[in-house]
């Protein structure tokens, strides 16, 4: 039986995530955020939000290295994404959560030019969290 991303249920918040549960359900929580923004004109558009960051970023990335972060905003993230954010830090430290961060958008580049996201862009991604 095939489920459509609408019928997805929220995620039980007994169960004990992995790493790899952690990575899908950040990329996810990014690949869907959307914001407004107002254009030349005055004109409202609506964008998904990590995905113009990346766009902008993107031939950036490997030029500035580690100057110019991917920036993902705590208010985006589902509380349970936040809560496993916060858990898998405690448990494993700074380091290895750097490496989810970087995974989990690394699949948002990956989506506008896989290539490219792998040989140049994830060597030099870095990724900060800000409130």
């Amino acid at each position: 039986m095939t489920h459509q991303i609408y019928d997805r249920q929220p995620p039980d918040t007994d169960d004990k995530w992995t790493t790899n549960r952690l990575i899908d359900e950040l990329s996810v929580n990014l690949a869907t955020t959307k914001e407004i923004i107002y254009i030349e004109d005055g004109k409202r558009i609506t964008i998904h939000k990590y995905y113009h960051q990346a766009r902008e970023k993107i031939y950036r990335v490997p030029l500035y290295q580690n100057l110019i972060p991917f920036v993902i905003h705590l208010s985006d993230l589902t509380e349970k994404v936040r809560i496993e954010l916060d858990i898998y830090y405690k448990e494993t430290g700074e380091k290895e959560l750097a490496l989810v961060l970087k995974m989990a958008v690394i699949k948002i580049f990956e989506n506008l030019d896989v290539e490219y996201a792998h040989i140049s862009v994830m060597k030099n991604l870095t990724v900060r969290l800000v409130e």
